[in-house]
């Protein structure tokens, strides 16, 4: 018996495929070859379903060497015909019987496309049609349908593989082959009478996983089996009509053609030149029609009929935009549109009337860094009726009288206390 740890250690190696840790935990303990991983499968097929392959072989041929034989599903699994016939030849009970995980041999043979393997079943009478027993219900046809293999599809469908039976979400083999984009297997799987019209169990068809993963060639077949009703929307209504050569300007010249003389041709408006090659003069089809799609009114639409009926833009003369700005940068305020605001309101002092600049200059002579109009807005301030009488300024106190008491003080302190306050005495000297 193998201990849990080295187990844990070997599928974990398997299944980052870590084969220096694999051959050094097989020296260690050989007996690991017939470790089961939590799953239920041996290292062999553990190794298979990972898609470690070369560590699969590596494991194969140290069974060989320790004179194991692998069991008839890690020999179906691995394409190892001789183990197989060995194993049936010594069991022939064991040709349908199902893997720890539910798969049969037949079944793990087609997943992995091992033709010679799933030959030799057949032959020896395997049920074609046997499901797996786990949650997948899969039969080998879907198997060999997933995993692609299309001659052994084929093979099965030969051997009387049921074309229609549905596995684990509805998927038939035609949807599968439809997804995987096998236009063979798709054409087979017609052929032998698989519906198209199947659907999973999400409500998705043949044709619709097929446009799902952009196989365009296996949804054409689908589509020539029976009516689909998207593909049908992309199909145009009416057939293509032969408008005729290319000609230019409508004048009914071919694209080829000579110019004419220029009288009466159209030119090429950026060269003043017959012009019969670009053909871009030539009227827009659409304009005939334009009232059956347009809400807009006649005078207003642009098309290419109004190509020579260019109206120029009228631009109007600066000084009209810009003139009617001219009163907002004038110093005149009965130009502008409102009037000054009254003192309160304009957040600023103003100079009274009848103060011109000479009266403010001798007021205050300029360049002491002070304006003169903040100099009368000074002095108002000054002569202003006080609003708070009760506040005296710093600037203005005076030493309390000498018979009050200091306010910091309360009434009944003694005189020599209140002398020491008033830095008339040290009450210590008392």
């Amino acid at each position: 018996m193998t201990h849990p740890a080295h187990d844990q250690a070997l599928f974990a190696a398997l299944q980052t495929n870590d084969e220096a840790t694999v051959h050094a935990l097989l020296e260690h303990d050989p007996a690991l070859l017939r470790a089961v991983s939590p799953m239920g499968v041996s290292p062999v097929l553990f190794a298979t379903y990972y898609g470690k392959h070369d560590l699969a072989r590596v494991l194969v041929e140290r069974m060989r060497e320790a004179g194991l034989l692998l069991t008839v599903f890690e020999a179906a699994a691995t394409g190892e015909l001789a183990s197989l016939r060995r194993n049936l030849d010594e069991r022939p009970d064991i040709m349908d019987a199902t893997s720890p995980d539910g798969f049969t041999p037949l079944g793990l043979a087609a997943f992995f496309g091992r033709e010679e393997v799933a030959a030799e079943l057949l032959a020896r009478g395997a049920d074609v049609n046997r499901a797996s027993t786990n949650a997948m219900g899969a039969r080998p046809l879907h198997s060999a349908v997933a995993g692609d293999h299309t001659a052994l599809a084929l093979r099965l469908l030969a051997a009387g593989a049921e074309v229609n039976a549905p596995q684990h979400g509805g998927f038939t083999p035609l949807l599968g082959a439809a997804q995987n984009g096998n236009l063979m297997l798709v054409e087979a799987l017609l052929t032998a009478g698989a519906d198209p019209g199947a659907r999973t169990e999400d409500g998705r068809d043949a044709a619709h996983l097929a446009r799902e993963e952009g196989h365009r060639d296996v949804l054409e077949i689908l589509s020539g089996g029976r009516h689909d009703a998207e593909e049908s929307r992309k199909v145009p209504l009416t057939a293509a009509r032969d408008t005729g050569g290319m000609t230019n300007n409508g004048d009914g010249r071919g694209i080829d053609a000579p110019p004419g003389p220029p009288t009466g041709e159209p030119v090429n408006e950026l060269t003043g030149r017959p012009d019969h090659h670009t053909g871009y003069q030539a009227p827009d089809p659409k304009d005939t029609s334009q009232p059956f799609y347009t809400t807009t009114p006649a005078e207003d639409r642009v098309s290419s009929s109004n190509e020579h009926k260019y109206e120029s833009v009228e631009i109007p003369d600066p000084e009209e935009v810009t003139g009617q700005f001219d009163r907002l940068a004038t110093r005149d305020p009965g130009a502008m549109e409102h009037q000054l605001q009254a003192p309160e309101f304009a957040g600023a002092q103003t100079v009274g009337p009848g103060l011109d600049s000479a009266t403010l200059d001798a007021a205050v002579p300029m360049g002491l860094g002070v304006s003169a109009s903040l100099a009368t807005v000074d002095e108002r301030q000054r002569t202003a009726v006080d609003p708070n009488p009760g506040y005296t300024p710093p600037s203005q106190e005076v030493p309390p009288h000498l018979g009050s008491t200091p306010g910091d003080l309360p009434p009944g302190v003694r005189p020599e206390v209140q002398d020491a306050v008033r830095g008339d005495g040290d009450p210590k000297d008392s």
